[in-house]
């Protein structure tokens, strides 16, 4: 089973294993097949809790119920989520919803955390790749996503930029030349929404041409299995 975008499914590994997200929470994050991030969860050895049918909602509220009482006579949110086997996430976001204040145990933890995140917001700034810039900062996709729509950024935008008006009128033998090459070396892929040329990899630097005349600012990648 092929798992692309590659990115996508590393950050739900990280939301799965590092934050305690469900299958389906990260199904609603990233947009991606619940069942295909559990299949792919598997092939990484992680092994994959399945909680199915409306029967578990009350024995989770039981076991939020018992954190809780735990949480309040001084048991961190860690030890109280692992001993229970329950999401640390979902039981954190329970507690606020109840009023409880969740602080952080660590405060250079924090402070580390903030340090990253600023260093995010500076790379996303300069590239407007969200993706890129969680992962050059170490940080978590998602929690720097809700760093920067929290700071006002509008996240609904494009990650990529490019003169979309480049083709709308043909009035120079560049624009025909490059026109033609999408005719005959490239296509559409739809659902990855990309555009993937048919091209060997010593052909690079000719993509690198087409991309600074569309003035695009993406990162060009190689397709696994084609060279």
């Amino acid at each position: 089973m092929e798992f692309t975008p590659e990115n996508l499914y590393e950050e739900a590994e990280k939301l799965y294993v590092q934050e305690g997200y469900s299958c389906t929470k990260i199904e609603q994050v990233l947009g991606l097949n619940r069942k295909k991030v559990s299949a792919y969860l598997r092939s990484k050895d992680i092994k994959v809790k399945v909680i199915a049918g409306n029967h578990n909602k009350e024995e989770i509220q039981a076991k939020y119920t018992k954190g809780e009482e735990m949480f309040l006579k001084g048991r961190s949110l860690r030890n109280t989520s692992k001993e229970l086997k329950i999401s640390r996430a979902g039981f954190s976001n329970w507690l606020k919803q109840r009023g409880h204040i969740i602080k952080a145990k660590n405060n250079f933890k924090s402070i580390d955390l903030e340090r990253k995140l600023l260093t995010a917001e500076n790379l996303f700034n300069k590239t407007n790749a969200l993706f890129k810039s969680a992962k050059e900062a170490n940080v978590s996709f998602y929690v720097l996503s809700r760093y920067l729509e929290e700071k006002g950024y509008d996240l609904k935008r494009e990650i990529y930029k490019v003169d979309e008006s480049i083709f709308e009128k043909i009035d120079t033998s560049i624009k025909a030349y490059w026109l033609g090459m999408l005719y005959a070396d490239a296509y559409v892929d739809n659902f990855k929404n990309v555009l993937e040329f048919c091209l060997k990899e010593g052909d690079r630097s000719h993509v690198e041409k087409f991309k600074g005349f569309l003035q695009a600012n993406n990162s060009i990648k190689t397709k696994k299995g084609q060279r």
